[in-house]
Formats: structure tokens, sequence, C-alpha cells
């Protein structure tokens, strides 16, 4: 018996150590309205700084127009990435990336990276793909919301907006415990959604 509650208060323990392991973060909101349009950038820069102000993270978002590809290459109608910070520098990879093989693979091929294919109809409300999206990595919450869409001419299965709203959080969240975005199980949305 003995055995067992030093096993069960170790367990605890480890629980409470891994739910410590990031500083906590500073809630920060911000909402973009984008308007498509060829050769115009959509960029969102937001710091995520911890509860004395030292910023911990950058969260950037740009679209397919965006020529620079340091960081991340972004594409696609809106993609959002999120970066360590070490004296304003970047110190790693995109963070809104799991480590499912495909995320590892290419920098398109996570959630962090919408298509218009990705709101259109029932895509929209698919759990976590569509409209509403959550990422949990390193005692955050990042969430990203889009919304008030307006379609350019559908045509059959394949549309294109031209304009829509992000809306995007940053909470602190101690569940959150993995180093980058937490993965993930059970199917995607499959290519009629454009996931692969």
């Amino acid at each position: 018996m003995r055995i067992l509650i030093a096993v069960t208060a170790l367990g605890w323990l480890l629980a409470q150590a891994k739910s410590n392991l990031w500083p906590v973060v500073r809630p920060v909101h911000t909402q973009i309205t984008v308007t498509e349009q060829a050769d115009r950038d959509a960029p969102v820069h937001l710091v995520v700084s911890d509860v004395r102000g030292r910023p911990l993270y950058k969260l950037d978002c740009h679209n397919s127009e965006y020529d620079d590809d340091t960081d991340v290459s972004y594409s696609g109608d809106f993609q959002c990435a999120l970066f360590a910070l070490t004296n304003g520098k970047t110190t790693s990879g995109n963070l809104l990336a799991d480590t499912s093989y495909d995320a590892g693979s290419s920098d398109w091929w996570n959630r962090g990276r919408m298509l218009a294919k990705n709101l259109w109809r029932n895509c929209a409300n698919y759990p976590e793909y569509g409209m509403l999206r959550h990422f949990k990595v390193r005692g955050m919450l990042v969430t990203l919301r889009f919304g008030d869409l307006v379609w350019a001419t559908p045509i059959a299965d394949s549309s294109r907006l031209s304009r829509f709203t992000a809306d995007i959080d940053v909470k602190p969240d101690r569940r959150a415990t993995s180093h980058t975005a937490e993965y993930l199980p059970g199917p995607t949305p499959g290519q009629a959604c454009d996931w692969y």
C-alpha cells in the first residue's frame, strides 16, 4: 500500500513539474480583416511576453504573397507560425507544427496554414481544421478563428475567398506541456477539404 501511495505521489509531482515547465504568458489578442488582392500580403506580428513583459515568442502570419522565407515559406490564403525568442532572435522552428511526419516535412502541412477550401461548405465545421483551430504548446493555448467569409464567385467544389477575418488569441494554459503543438490523433478532413 505504501508503494502505491509513493508511486501516486511521484506521478502527481511529475505532472506538476511538467505543467510548470514553461513560463506563464500574458494573454494577447488581435484581429485582422484580409481582403484578397494580387501581390498583397496580409501580415500579423504578435510578440508574446511572460507576465513580467519579457518577450518569449513571436507569432507571425502572412499569405503566399510574402516574399521573405527566412523562418517559414508562407503559403495559402493565410498562414501563422509561432517561434521562440531569445534576446529578440528566433531560436526554434514553427511551434504550431506538431510532431507528425507531415508537419515536419513541409512548412505547409500544419493547421497554422489556411486555404479557402478548408473553410468551404462542410469543411468549415471540421473540428480543428476548419474555421476554429486550437494549438496547445509550451503553456499556451493559441486559437485561430476565421469568420466573416465573403466568397468570390464560387465554382463547383473550388472556391476563392475575397475577404475574411482572422481572430488570434494567445492565453496561458498549464495543461499545454508539449514542446511543439500538441499532436491531434484521429482522421484529418481529407482531400475534399485540401488535407492530404
